[in-house]
């Protein structure tokens, strides 16, 4: 009899403990599917576009290429993919017929170093950010500062010539109102489109230095 209210015990110990953990799974499973919910409403509620960027309106390389090379490198990254259309700025650029990246500055010969620094959002988008996440973006939240400010440096025989600086800034609106509207950013610029400006202007502004870097004399550093 003591063993069978022993193993009686056991069982009904075990049943508790499998509903228990029948229990955390469920509850486990319905907190994945809110915060895979969430973070579809979220990406769904959120229009961006990209501001204050170089217009790029004149034609440059009429004249007959150089043959090159153009050494360039690149520090610092954006958010995105705005690395990448640097490189093929440069890569299909309209001076040069060689271009080339290397690691580091050499020692002769013309050279450019793009030189990336990000803006981060400020604190007060962080928290509202925070608060809208939590209430699936029934409070609205935006940010209008962050983005980055990049410098294109040429040298000349490892002497600075000249830089040239140009940013753009990212603006992200997140809320629920903007489910609907959610195709329009499709039509907006993107951070490729954005540090793709950046590159050609300094091409275009450029143009004159990069053809004849032996007129200007090096920059005191």
């Amino acid at each position: 009899m003591a063993a069978f209210k022993i193993f009686f015990l056991k069982l009904a110990g075990f049943l508790f403990l499998s509903q228990i953990v029948t229990m955390k799974l469920k509850i486990k499973s319905v907190l994945n599917l809110l915060l895979i919910f969430s973070f579809l409403v979220h990406l769904n509620s959120c229009i961006v576009a990209y501001r204050r960027y170089p217009d790029v309106s004149k034609r440059v390389g009429m004249d007959s290429k150089l043959k090159g090379p153009l050494l360039y490198d690149i520090t610092g990254t954006t958010s995105l993919n705005g690395n990448e259309a640097i490189r093929n700025v440069f890569r299909n650029n309209p001076i040069f017929r060689t271009v080339e990246r290397v690691d580091s500055m050499p020692g002769e010969g013309l050279f450019v170093k793009v030189r990336i620094e990000t803006v981060s959002v400020s604190m007060s988008s962080v928290a509202g950010g925070f608060i809208s996440y939590l209430t699936l973006t029934l409070v609205p939240c935006w940010s209008t500062r962050d983005g980055a400010n990049i410098f294109y440096e040429v040298y000349l025989d490892g002497k600075r010539l000249k830089t040239f600086e140009y940013e753009f800034r990212r603006f992200i609106m997140i809320w629920i109102v903007n489910l609907p509207l959610i195709w329009v950013n499709l039509f907006t610029p993107s951070e490729y489109g954005a540090v793709e400006a950046t590159a050609k202007k300094f091409f275009e502004e450029a143009d004159t230095l990069l053809r004849n870097p032996n007129a200007r004399a090096p920059l005191a550093d």
